[in-house]
């Protein structure tokens, strides 16, 4: 028998808990008390007396009932022995890392693995759903942030655009300005008598073309009471150009 159970044990490592708890179980039978009975208290009742080979036979049961009784007491003994290897690996694999009394039994202890890994693995969804939720949450967050950057900028650019379409229109506007007034200037009559004398203007620095037109000095000579009219509304002309460039 014990051959035998050490080749299905090599055969099948993996044995269900339910088929060892079961096997435990048959194996637990405390032979020891079978042993201790005497045969002689077995009664053997018959009516008749018995002849030899009824006796022979009965002898031989007893010797059958001996060396059964020995073969279960030392598988008996086997499988303690291969529950304690079992536990002393799984104390010694485990004992570092799971929060388990390795005092209890074997099953005891196989249950207890089997209780701390399913919990572990419902806080670890547990955990793994919050980081999700997490996240979800931030991918949410940072769309809208995107979204009101974006409409951000497009204001932005809009408010650029209308600020540059207004300078462009006073641009134009100044353009227009100056056409008319180099139209005005080139639509007034130029007076052309070779009696008049060229007036002769003299260099002048920076800083004197600074100073009002009335300051700056122009030597002219035989310059009549018109052309003296005219060059004043020139000068007016003149500096009122010159306000408006500054502008």
């Amino acid at each position: 028998m014990k051959e035998q159970y050490e080749q299905a044990n090599s055969k099948f490592p993996h044995l269900d808990n339910d088929v060892l708890n079961a096997s435990c179980s048959v194996l637990k039978i405390d032979s020891s008390d079978l042993s201790q009975k005497s045969f002689q208290e077995i009664p053997v009742q018959s009516s008749a007396p018995l002849d030899n080979q009824e006796s022979e036979e009965i002898r031989q049961l007893r010797q059958t009932l001996v060396l059964l009784t020995s073969q279960l007491d030392e598988t008996n003994r086997a499988w303690q022995q291969y529950q304690q290897t079992q536990l002393n690996i799984l104390r010694n694999q485990f004992q570092h890392c799971l929060s388990i009394d390795f005092d209890n039994s074997f099953d005891d202890i196989a249950q207890q693995i089997a209780d701390q890994v399913t919990r572990e693995r419902e806080e670890f969804n547990e955990k793994c759903q919050t980081l999700e939720k997490q996240n979800e949450d931030l991918r949410s967050e940072f769309t809208n942030n995107m979204e009101s950057i974006r409409e951000s900028y497009v204001n932005t650019v809009n408010e650029l655009n209308q600020e540059l379409l207004v300078m462009k229109k006073q641009c134009e506007e100044c353009d227009i300005q100056n056409q008319l007034l180099t139209d005005e200037l080139e639509k007034r009559p130029v007076r052309s008598n070779e009696e008049s004398v060229e007036p002769n203007i003299e260099k002048v620095s920076l800083n004197v073309l600074k100073q009002p037109f009335e300051e700056v000095p122009i030597h002219m000579s035989g310059v009549s009471g018109a052309e003296d009219e005219e060059l004043g509304q020139l000068r007016e002309t003149v500096a009122l150009l010159t306000a408006q460039c500054a502008q």
